[in-house]
């Protein structure tokens, strides 16, 4: 009973108790691991980037350095912003999934654009991808964290946000190392 007031949004409850509801939530650990799944290879195409580019294009690695850094600030910052107008618009068209869709369009185009970027013969074709990689790894993070406010009642969205946030850090830096 408990529980259940917690999760209506009716308060109550510690940390425990509000992990626990998170725990049984149905569509809550589906879609933190998503979103942790989508930040582990967030971290390792972003960890492994610049080791690619020193390695295969060393001569421009100065170039590559400025332009990652402008292109992670400014193409970044638009994809953020981007991703979240274009969910919304698109769930205003009547998709109830739109913030999910976008999220995971943003993810499958991110692994082809890394792939893409990683098997280029020249720097410019590189670094064109590494432009591309900005905006599709920026692309999903509006909508992916909307999508845990969609589905989970205001009283656990605070620590829903917090289980994400940690699970996406700890999976996406273990994943560097593993990788």
């Amino acid at each position: 009973a408990a529980d259940d007031a917690a999760e209506r949004g009716g308060g109550g409850g510690g940390l425990a108790r509000k992990l626990g509801a998170l725990a049984r939530h149905p569509l809550f650990a589906a879609v933190a691991l998503a979103q942790a799944c989508y930040s582990m290879q967030g971290y390792t195409s972003g960890a492994y980037t610049g080791l690619f580019f020193k390695d295969a294009f060393p001569a421009e690695y100065d170039t590559y350095s400025v332009l990652s850094f402008s292109a992670s600030l400014s193409i970044g910052l638009v994809a953020t912003l981007a991703g979240g107008a274009v969910a919304d618009a698109w769930e205003a068209r009547g998709n109830a999934t739109a913030k999910l869709d976008v999220a995971a369009l943003a993810a499958l185009a991110l692994a082809a654009v890394v792939c893409a970027m990683v098997f280029s013969p020249s720097f410019g074709l590189a670094a064109t991808w590494l432009c591309l990689r900005y905006v599709f790894s920026n692309l999903a993070d509006g909508p992916a964290y909307a999508a845990i406010c969609v589905v989970l009642p205001p009283s656990l969205r605070g620590t829903a946000m917090g289980v994400t946030v940690v699970l996406c850090a700890l999976l996406g830096a273990l994943a560097t190392v593993v990788i």
